[in-house]
């Protein structure tokens, strides 16, 4: 019996090893065709690079946009190639980072370049590693996109920005101005007014004019102080003075103001005030007390007949804190006011806290205002840590809610100490000034000998000032100029007849106020400086103070303050 020959001969199996690698090959040329069309049909720009920075591909989209041929860049170190001339500083980062990407893996970061016209350009750059099974580096992908869109829109921005900050900081500075030019005048206009009074002899008729000059100069002032102030909210520099303080006090203090107004116009003004309340609240008083006046002026004002009321609640928040053996008692404090007027639609609501609008243009004719007390007061609730909203029914009257939250250590709900207790803690102190303390004794009368120096660039405020500082048996002199104010002071001394007391105005030409008082004080001059500024931008208490004044005035001059000032720091 004989063997049978085997079915396979061996070329039978090469042939089969044969067909098995065409078909390895096969896959092969279509996986790397494959990828070939991803590589150079890719948006990026794409380039392959060995692992000394050598060009050893560069995809279609690169060669295209950049107008360039395989030949001109493979081969070439990738930092020099064309795309980078010019670009001295990417290519320094290009070589440098390089490097670290082959030890530290990914490197990316927004580069200039220079397109195929010769413009410089920015692409969001990358630096990938590709790695073998024993994590070598095998090559690096190098890919970037153009961004340069965005780039310029960033930069057009920030330029915007930029600009829109140079016109807010000028807007500022001529409202600083405008304060001042404005102001002044006014502060001889009222001044004189009030001189004027005693040389009237009884006239009734002078008497009444009179009255309308004050009336209509109180409420120019009262207009340029609105506009102050909400460009002072705007521009960022309205400065809070919070201290503790009785809001329900506050309350009828505010009311005991416009009830006279309410009464002339018909208008019953009430309060009430809840219960549970705390003694007191840490904030600023006098910004708390201006939203009330302007939301009651108005109420006043929108209601011929019927009734506005002002009340005042607590709510507390709870829980309370982890580390309390009580109920937490912070909460908010709320003032609502409250009138039967005219009321609003919902259209005139919605326009109702911007700056300069009010309802309509014949509400604007028929009671007046310029329309910035509620964009003001929406400003001053936010700036307190609160909200200022309105419920409005036409023809019904209107809610305004001012509601301003007060964290546990803002409250006191006992005594006053409680409150300094509170404050203690709260109140950060000013930067220290080396200069005398001169405490407040009123009851002691202002001796005749005193010597005052008023200083101030206006000839029309000096002799103001100084007729009513004569008026309470001050001898006065007056100084131009702060360099005038430094030769009369050294002058005095020398003559053994110092002055007492100095009132300073803080914007003078040559040497103004503020390099004024620090001169003095470096020379030694230990008596009371009062500031008077009518710059209500930058002129605020809290400069005067630094540069060692002992007190601050605003213009116009109020007679009575100006006086009750003096008395005050006189008195040692």
């Amino acid at each position: 019996m004989g063997f049978m020959s085997s079915s396979f001969t061996n070329d039978d199996v090469r042939q089969e090893h044969e067909h098995e690698l065409v078909a390895v090959l096969r896959e092969y040329e279509l996986a790397n065709a494959r990828l070939r069309v991803l590589f150079d049909q890719s948006a990026y720009y794409t380039a392959i690079l060995d692992t000394d920075g050598i060009l050893i591909d560069v995809n279609r989209a690169a060669l295209q946009d950049f107008k360039l041929h395989q030949h001109e860049v493979l081969g070439g170190v990738f930092w020099d190639a064309p795309w980078w001339t010019g670009q001295l500083e990417s290519q320094q980062k290009l070589r440098m980072h390089f490097s670290n990407c082959l030890r530290h893996g990914s490197y990316s970061e927004v580069l200039a370049f220079t397109d195929a016209s010769g413009q410089t350009r920015y692409t969001d750059f990358k630096y990938a590693p590709a790695y073998d099974r024993e994590n070598n580096v095998l090559f690096v992908v190098a890919t970037g996109t153009d961004v340069t869109e965005r780039i310029r829109a960033e930069e057009s921005l920030q330029i915007a920005k930029q600009q829109a900050e140079a016109a807010n900081e000028a807007k500022s500075a001529f409202i600083a101005n405008m304060s001042h030019e404005i102001r002044t005048p006014m502060t001889a206009i009222l001044g004189y007014a009030d001189l004027l009074e005693t040389h009237l002899d009884g006239d009734p008729r002078a008497r009444s004019h009179l009255n309308t000059i004050r009336r209509n100069g109180q409420f120019l002032l009262d207009i340029i102080n609105d506009i102050l102030d909400l460009s002072k909210i705007e521009a960022g520099k309205l400065e809070a003075e919070k201290r503790f303080f009785s809001p329900a006090k506050l309350v009828d203090d505010v009311a005991a103001m416009m009830r006279v107004r309410a009464t002339d116009r018909g208008t019953t003004l009430s309060t009430r005030i809840g219960k549970d309340l705390p003694q007191h609240v840490y904030s600023d008083r006098r910004q708390v007390k201006q939203i009330l006046i302007n939301l009651l002026g108005n109420a006043v004002k929108f209601t011929e007949t019927g009734e506005v009321r002002i009340e005042l609640s607590f709510e507390p928040e709870y829980p309370p804190r982890a580390d309390s053996l009580h109920a937490a008692r912070q909460g908010s404090l709320l003032f609502r006011v409250i009138d039967t007027g005219i009321g609003m639609s919902p259209d005139q609501v919605g326009r109702l806290f911007q700056a300069f609008v009010q309802g309509d243009v014949s509400v604007s004719r028929r009671f007046g205002g310029t329309g910035l007390g509620l964009a003001i007061s929406q400003r001053l609730a936010n700036t307190l840590g609160g909200d200022l909203v309105v419920d409005s029914e036409l023809g019904k009257g209107s809610t305004f809610t001012l509601r301003i939250h007060f964290s546990d250590d803002q409250l006191a709900f006992s005594t006053t100490s409680n409150a300094e207790s509170k404050a203690t803690s709260l109140t950060t102190a000013r930067r220290d000034v080396k200069r005398p303390n001169h405490a407040a004794a009123p009851s002691q009368a202002i001796p005749l000998e005193c010597r005052i120096l008023v200083v101030d660039d206006s000839d029309d405020i000096r002799f103001l000032s100084s007729t009513l500082l004569r008026r309470i048996g001050a001898n006065v002199d007056e100084a131009v100029d702060g360099m005038d104010a430094l030769d009369m002071v050294s002058h005095a001394d020398t003559a053994g007849r110092p002055f007492d007391l100095i009132v300073l105005d803080m914007q003078m030409p040559r040497m103004d106020g503020y390099r004024t008082a620090e001169k003095l004080r470096d020379a030694g001059f230990d008596k009371p400086i009062i500031a008077l500024t009518a710059d209500a931008m930058h002129g605020n208490m809290d400069r005067c103070l630094s540069c060692g004044c002992d007190g601050f005035l605003s213009k116009p001059i109020d007679a009575k303050v100006l006086v009750k000032k003096v008395k005050e720091l006189l008195h040692a």
